[in-house]
């Protein structure tokens, strides 16, 4: 699954299941540990999380569901997300916050882009208030 730049640049994850019917989303933030998980677009849990591993537990009428990430590597942050119904697993994904080596070029040279104009906008404006 390929993800936007932005959402590589900032840490975010979105994983997408289908189970009868069902579109169930779980949206991850590595930055802000923020975990929401929707149910045909309702959010059904929501938490802010800090550790390499968490669950969330919900049910859609006589189902029982959990939502699982893990985290794993800490240079390239892989995120593994795993639904399960009823207590099985019914699919597991996979993703990386960088990619491929092109995108990690890509997130230096935006990086180093944007430290380059914030220091030359903020020393700008020192200066014309040192007169």
């Amino acid at each position: 699954m390929k993800r936007s730049l932005i959402e590589q640049l900032t840490f975010r994850f979105n994983f997408n299941f289908l189970d009868n019917g069902r579109r169930i989303t779980a949206s991850a933030n590595s930055i802000t540990g923020n975990e929401v998980v929707r149910v045909d677009d309702q959010v059904v849990c929501e938490q802010r999380v800090i550790a390499k591993r968490s669950e969330h537990s919900f049910t859609v009428g006589d189902d029982d569901y959990q939502i699982r990430f893990v985290v794993t590597g800490s240079v390239f942050c892989e995120v593994t997300c795993e639904l399960f119904k009823n207590g099985e697993l019914i699919e597991s994904q996979h993703m990386r916050s960088i990619e491929s080596k092109a995108d990690l070029v890509k997130m230096v040279l935006i990086l180093f882009g944007l430290g380059l104009i914030s220091g030359f906008s903020v020393t700008k404006v020192a200066l014309m208030m040192m007169g």
